[in-house]
């Protein structure tokens, strides 16, 4: 059902790109966000018949890959490559074409292209906590269990929900601020109860240090400290009461 609901998503998106293809930035975004989306879950999920047993490996293994459906990924790739050119095409155009106040600089474009990136980093997470079924879910509550998560079922449900809340505000830069500030806090909470703190700082140390985290946990915080930047929905909404008043 979720990867059915995602797929109108992305076919609506697609419709309303056909009718409007110099319309606003946001339509290929309602493409790419599902897209990948469904992309994760039929890349990774575990397709194992009911009374099989689940193969017996890490938490982490469980939770986060599996085999997938044959040929989806190349597929997935090849759509998210698609759908990347469309939009640095979309960039290159509103850079290069001559100023009438609907353009964006180059400098709007990198703040853009890096807030959707940092975005859509979480959906790989999300999805294995709240979408990827039963078997990664029982998997991430077996190891937030481990790590002394109170509730671990509500917490991983919970955690699902925070990552697709800062995925969905960072992408279209929607509510951007107090999405960026509640997604640094969160990054720097999951890497302190993760352990990663007292690793070491190389990502490359066994367990994992806190290198990676803490860089995405920077670039997160700088749109709760700068916002969004011009070619958001805040700066759209923004425009619109300004407008009004």
């Amino acid at each position: 059902m979720v990867v059915i609901a995602l797929l109108c998503v992305v076919v609506v998106g697609v419709v309303a790109l056909i009718r409007h293809p110099n319309g606003p930035f946001f339509e290929p975004l309602s493409i790419l966000l599902p897209g990948l989306i469904i992309g994760r879950l039929l890349s990774t999920v575990w397709l194992i018949p009911a009374g099989q047993p689940v193969p017996k490996l890490s938490e982490l293994i469980l939770g986060e890959t599996g085999p997938g459906v044959a040929y989806f990924e190349p597929l997935s790739l090849v759509f998210v490559v698609a759908v990347s050119l469309y939009v640095l095409a979309q960039a290159h155009r509103s850079i290069t074409a001559s100023s009438n106040g609907a353009n964006f600089s180059a400098s709007d474009w990198l703040v853009t292209l890096l807030r959707i990136y940092v975005g859509l980093m979480f959906i790989s997470h999300f999805t294995g906590h709240i979408f990827a079924g039963p078997i990664p879910f029982d998997a991430f509550v077996d190891l937030f269990g481990q790590i002394g998560m109170p509730l671990p079922a509500a917490s991983v449900v919970l955690a699902g929900l925070i990552e697709i809340t800062v995925c969905i505000g960072l992408t279209f830069g929607l509510w951007t601020r107090p999405v960026a500030v509640l997604g640094t806090f969160y990054l720097l909470f999951a890497v302190g109860i993760g352990g990663h703190f007292s690793i070491g700082y190389s990502w490359a140390l066994p367990g994992l240090g806190w290198e990676f985290p803490a860089l995405w946990s920077f670039a997160v915080a700088l749109f709760g400290m700068f916002g969004p930047g011009p070619i958001s929905l805040d700066a759209k909404l923004d425009s619109r009461r300004s407008g009004a008043a």
